[in-house]
């Protein structure tokens, strides 16, 4: 039988002002990992706020045997939330979260799509992951309406849920690591008709997405509270709001890649292009991991590093800079061309062009002589 806490049901009225955390796919592998300490500012912002209930939407763990493991640690976590905490399993841990297993006296796992959870009137419904499909999906989601309408026609009605909204924004890596399966995918207009006013999802690792599928109801991913993988870029955040009212972003201070991109100039020397990166990486959070693009072009020369040479060197100026791409590249030969010094002079002797302009203007001839090379 799966955990439940019940309490007399009574009309919507009940749960308003009832306060929601909303996070998901936090994805712990180990006792104080980065993630652990992630799931910590989560409930230490859930308390800060006066949360009611945080709400855990599949994948707390990155696999099952690893929940296993913290099991007892995380159990003692959970406990230090004053509020009441739900979670559904995601299909990365759906098998850590067996029948009788204590996950703190405050905590309700749904094991059982037909068994709600009840706060203050309030019915909390899951659907703990299975390999379903679209059609599946869309099934379920109406047996289960028409279940809580008999059961409390009247009542506010929140649903958990783990999957792919098919009509959700975002490109390659928004699910984390997940590249070819579809997992739980649905429509939105799957939820259209229903009796849910708000639909609290997971799996969808990118960013903060709020949908109303319909007037003053909503469905929303939260987006991973720690980065991940590379894809997941930005502050991460979690959902909060009170009963009645939109869901709401909620920037979290935890780890996060951040682009970070920084022009070369053939006319850089290797000084002065490292005070341009350190001026641009200076302004970011502590906790921000910068993904390092290098642009443009340069001068080897000019420089005094090769391409070969320009990311080992900037490897060992900035430790914790991770090099995404580095796409300069060299053009002393260019340099060197009479055809282009004349053109390059021309570019910038006019007077009718801003500095912007002329280096605009002199990228673009940059661009095109070194194709005419090719």
């Amino acid at each position: 039988m799966p955990q439940r806490r019940s309490e007399t049901p009574s009309d919507a009225a009940s749960g308003s002002g009832l306060k929601i955390l909303h996070t998901a796919d936090v994805h712990i592998r180990a006792f104080q990992d980065d993630r652990w300490q992630a799931l910590q500012v989560v409930l230490t912002v859930a308390t800060q706020q006066n949360v009611d209930v945080v709400v855990i939407s599949g994948d707390l763990f990155d696999a099952a045997y690893q929940g296993e493991q913290v099991r007892d640690r995380i159990r003692e976590l959970f406990q230090t939330f004053p509020g009441h905490i739900v979670l559904i399993p995601g299909n990365h841990d759906y098998q850590a979260f067996l029948d009788g297993y204590l996950w703190g006296n405050n905590v309700q796992v749904i094991l059982d799509a037909r068994e709600p959870v009840v706060f203050e009137g309030v019915y909390f419904w899951g659907i703990p992951y299975e390999t379903l499909s679209e059609e599946q999906i869309t099934c379920r989601l109406m047996e289960l309406d028409a279940m809580a309408r008999r059961q409390a026609p009247d009542a506010v009605h929140v649903l958990l849920y783990h999957g792919e909204l098919l009509n959700a924004r975002g490109g390659p890596g928004a699910y984390g690591e997940e590249t070819e399966r579809s997992y739980m995918p649905v429509q939105i207009e799957a939820f259209k008709g229903k009796i849910w006013h708000y639909v609290l999802s997971g799996h969808f690792h990118q960013s903060f997405q709020c949908h109303e599928f319909e007037s003053r109801k909503y469905f929303v991913y939260p987006g991973s509270p720690i980065s991940i993988t590379r894809k997941e870029t930005e502050a991460r955040k979690v959902n909060i709001f009170s009963l009645g009212e939109p869901p709401g972003p909620v920037v979290l201070e935890t780890p996060h890649y951040q682009p970070v991109e920084v022009t070369l100039s053939p006319e850089d020397t290797w000084s002065v292009f490292l005070k341009r990166c350190e001026d641009q990486l200076k302004a970011l959070s502590n906790l921000a991991i910068p993904l390092l693009t290098v642009g443009g072009s340069f001068d080897s020369h000019q420089l005094g590093k090769t391409e070969r040479e320009l990311q080992d060197a900037l490897q060992e100026a900035f430790p914790r800079v991770q090099i995404e791409r580095i796409q300069a590249v060299d053009v002393h030969r260019l340099y060197a061309d009479d055809l282009f010094q004349t053109l390059r002079e021309k570019i910038a002797q006019r007077t009718d062009l801003n500095p912007d302009q002329r280096e605009e203007l002199l990228a673009l001839l940059i661009k095109v002589m070194t194709q005419e090379r090719v």
